[in-house]
């Protein structure tokens, strides 16, 4: 494969690495804003805790994304 043909292979690849972290990253956000974390708990107080093991674990799958491009 000459050089060329090699940059625009890589190029696309990239492209499409950040498009799918781009859809996991509007993933989390609509994660963040779900029933999960809003409305009112049984006291009547706000709910809107975040489990730090949830954040982490989305963490991860966002990673996972970008490492199964196998670019980095």
């Amino acid at each position: 494969m000459n050089y060329i043909k090699s940059l625009q292979a890589e190029n696309s690849k990239l492209k499409l690495a950040i498009q799918n972290t781009q859809k996991e990253i509007n993933n989390f956000r609509l994660f963040l804003v779900s029933p999960k974390f809003s409305g009112v708990q049984s006291d009547g107080t706000k709910k809107d805790w975040i489990s730090t093991g949830d954040l982490d674990k989305r963490l991860i799958e966002i990673q996972s994304t970008l490492n199964e491009s196998e670019i980095f």
